[in-house]
């Protein structure tokens, strides 16, 4: 009986000091080390310098696997669809090439003829390189011809077209609005109602008037 008593004592300590010393294995990794664990793994790298030790911890880690690798592809789907939404020129800014750089900002009725009648008479030979770069600004994309013509060469490094609200102080900030040479309105040579579009170049005239008054105060 004594041999039983004493064999069951020693079983006992042994279970005992087994769980102590599993107890002892688990160690707490910091963030940096869990993060770097999660990043090997998902890139299916697996250098094996870090593993779940218990079964508790391989469950978690793979339920979390599985949720990352349904979550991830749909989440970098909807980011690339919303930069596939915005523009190019949406997203453009000017950038001058250096500080004695002079620019000029227009505005209103933007459209192949205008804006060709206008490149044409401010570019004309005759008046000399003035050195004036030229951004245009309008709420819509861009025509096709409209492209082909700011590509030519002797307005591709001179023009600039910006897809952007003249209302938006953020759209005006990318036109660099506050360091304007001028401010060219164009209107429409034809239109339903005159007086309608009179108070929009107006409008127009006192945004890029307001900003930069705005500008210069927090300045």
């Amino acid at each position: 009986i004594l041999e039983i008593d004493n064999a069951y004592v020693r079983s006992i300590i042994d279970d005992q000091s087994q769980k102590v010393n599993q107890k002892a294995d688990v160690s707490l990794l910091s963030f940096h080390d869990m993060f770097y664990f999660m990043i090997v793994t998902i890139s299916t790298v697996g250098y094996g310098d870090i593993v779940p030790k218990h079964d508790v911890s391989k469950v978690i880690i793979i339920c979390t696997l599985l949720l990352m690798l349904a979550l991830i592809p749909a989440q970098t789907q909807d980011i690339v669809k919303v930069i596939s939404l915005t523009s190019k020129y949406a997203r453009l800014a000017f950038s001058p090439r250096s500080k004695e750089m002079r620019h000029i900002l227009l505005l209103g009725d933007v459209n192949y003829n205008t804006i060709k009648m206008f490149l044409d008479e401010f570019y004309h030979p005759d008046h000399g390189d003035t050195g004036i770069f030229m951004i245009i600004m309008h709420n819509s994309y861009p025509t096709e011809d409209l492209i082909n013509l700011l590509k030519l060469p002797q307005y591709e490094s001179r023009v600039l077209y910006l897809q952007g609200n003249w209302h938006d102080f953020n759209d005006l900030k990318r036109c660099m609005a506050d360091h304007i040479d001028c401010g060219i309105i164009l209107s429409k040579m034809s239109t339903a109602s005159p007086m309608l579009e009179d108070y929009k170049n107006i409008l127009r005239a006192f945004a890029m008037k307001k900003y930069g008054i705005v500008k210069r105060q927090r300045n």
